[in-house]
């Protein structure tokens, strides 16, 4: 099964081809075998690790600090500006779909843990947890 690719769009009509989620996401096409393989976290791990927290990272150079709501919403503040979301979590994959911000869309990605408050996006975004950047 491969994973729909969408870009996200600028409020501007300008394409951009990847963009960190919502902090854990970078737009990708994942096959599944090549993630049980790698060690990616399941759904289940991934909602145990992510929801309360606030993670960082830089894509397309911009700083990104998110946080994963337990209500289903994505809160994100970057260079560019703010972020409002929602996010899901299936099989091997979270989503985050932009839906107020300097960038919107959906992406989907596998999420590697590093250890020590560190994941890996599939893309080879390096995300990095933070002290909670908006109250839970």
């Amino acid at each position: 099964m491969l994973f729909h690719r969408r870009k996200f769009l600028r409020k501007d009509g300008l394409g951009l081809r990847s963009m960190l989620l919502g902090g854990l996401i970078a737009i990708s096409v994942v096959l599944p075998g090549a993630k049980a393989e790698a060690n990616w976290l399941t759904a289940q791990e991934l909602y145990n690790e992510i929801v309360g927290a606030s993670f960082q990272s830089v894509e397309l150079g911009e700083k990104l600090t998110m946080t994963i709501l337990p209500s289903g919403a994505v809160l994100a503040q970057g260079d560019m500006g703010n972020y409002t979301g929602a996010w899901y979590a299936s099989d091997q994959t979270i989503c985050i779909d932009f839906r107020s911000g300097p960038l919107v869309g959906e992406t989907c990605s596998a999420v590697k843990r590093l250890g020590d408050g560190q994941y890996k996006t599939d893309s080879g975004t390096k995300i990095y947890r933070v002290a909670s950047a908006h109250p839970v």
